[in-house]
């Protein structure tokens, strides 16, 4: 448009009386600058909107990407709800399974109380029955002791019984040795006896004789 003005008022001089030939030369040479001018400017414009058309065709792909970014974002994060429910549900359900376990746990106590309560009163009746046995075995060696004693004892009374039997058969041999020397001494007491009386009665006789 400026171009245009431009040159109408070129013309315009030119054909205007009383202008000098050089005048209208450098009035040539400027009208081609602008000319050169122009074209330059409408170079750089052309490539300007090359630039510009293609920015905008960038933007616009940039933007359709970020538009399907932002539609997955949006799924996602509708999908993300989702997950958070099923995972509140998941949360409830595990939570529901930990007061459970918690539960059990609490029934397990009390029957470990209950069962070390019994352990410990078992542990007690071992103690107490160890007493028990401790006593006992000290009968048991006093028994064994006693019957040790009496075993000696018996076995010092089968020495003596023995002793006196064996003493008893050399007595009853000795009163066998006797008793076969009794008859004889016997027959010689009766014998010597009877020589005795008679001796007396000669000494008594001759005694009278001699009177």
């Amino acid at each position: 448009m400026k171009l245009s003005k431009r040159l109408a008022m070129t013309l315009l001089l030119v054909s205007t009386p009383g202008f000098a030939l050089e005048e209208v030369d450098q009035k040539i040479q400027q009208l081609e600058k602008n000319a050169e001018n122009s074209r330059a400017n409408h170079d750089q414009y052309r490539q300007n909107l090359t630039t510009v058309e293609k920015n905008i065709e960038s933007i616009q792909g940039v933007r359709k990407k970020l538009s399907t970014q932002k539609k997955q974002v949006q799924e996602n994060a509708l999908n993300a709800d989702k997950s958070q429910l099923q995972l509140d549900e998941q949360k409830k359900e595990l939570n529901g399974l930990i007061q459970d376990e918690n539960k059990s746990i609490a029934a397990d106590d009390k029957r470990i109380q209950a069962l070390e309560d019994q352990l410990k009163k078992l542990r007690n009746n071992q103690a107490t029955r160890q007493k028990n046995i401790d006593r006992y075995q000290m009968q048991v060696d006093s028994v064994d002791a006693e019957k040790e004693a009496w075993a000696n004892q018996k076995k010092a009374s089968n020495e003596i019984i023995a002793e006196i039997d064996r003493k008893e058969v050399e007595a009853s041999k000795e009163q066998k040795t006797w008793e076969s020397k009794l008859s004889n001494y016997k027959q010689e007491e009766q014998r010597w006896s009877q020589k005795s009386n008679e001796a007396s009665a000669t000494l008594e006789h001759h005694k009278k004789l001699r009177k």
